[in-house]
């Protein structure tokens, strides 16, 4: 009775053994499948960051695979970049960010142009991608940044307090612009001399801007 008490312990024991044993090479099994499948893929930190370069467009390069390029990734609004240079002293750097905001988010900056201050400035747009590129990249209504606020002139509100007439706006070497929708006219920096009696354009009246 004694053995055979003995003998069944030592069944169960080796079974145990064979137990971990075998759960231990199933573990070490798939935990190497799992790093090579890892290995064999890139990381979902990668694929995010990762941008097409669709290369450089312009007159010296006429190749429309570079513009279909970028005007593809527009569509689906997937990180690309391209050059645009319309010269050695006219060159933009334009890049697609990706999708932010129910828009496409996307940055542009100079990286050469006749005026030094524009270079380096990045000005950011959120557009429709619904659009074609060409037709989204023109509208800067939803557009920031130091570039844009370069590109984009503010303008003043109207001064209506005073009124100059058109010959004292023109002694006084101002210029005679309609006041816009918004009720500003003349750009910051100007001085906006009063309106002129007797001039309008749909409806609004028009300043002496100096």
């Amino acid at each position: 009775m004694r053995q055979k008490g003995i003998s069944s312990i030592a069944i169960i024991i080796l079974i145990v053994i064979l137990v971990l044993v075998i759960g231990g090479l199933i573990f070490i099994f798939s935990k190497n499948k799992t790093a090579k499948e890892k290995q064999g893929q890139p990381s979902s930190q990668d694929q995010k960051t990762s941008i097409v370069d669709c290369g450089e467009a312009g007159p010296q390069n006429p190749d429309k695979s570079v513009m279909n390029c970028i005007e593809e990734k527009f569509k689906e609004c997937q990180p690309a970049t391209v050059v645009i240079s319309l010269g050695p002293d006219l060159i933009y750097y334009y890049e697609i960010i990706g999708p932010a905001n129910n828009s496409c988010s996307t940055k542009g900056k100079f990286i050469s142009n006749p005026n030094p201050e524009w270079i380096g400035k990045e000005m950011v747009c959120q557009l429709d991608n619904k659009k074609d590129f060409d037709e989204a990249v023109a509208d800067l209504s939803k557009c920031e940044g130091d570039l844009y606020n370069l590109m984009v002139p503010k303008f003043i509100p109207a001064n209506t307090t005073k009124t100059i007439d058109f010959a004292e706006c023109a002694n006084q070497r101002g210029v005679s612009t309609i006041a816009r929708e918004d009720g500003t006219v003349c750009r910051e920096g100007q001085i906006d001399l009063g309106s002129i009696p007797g001039i309008t354009g749909n409806g609004r009246p028009a300043q002496c801007c100096k």
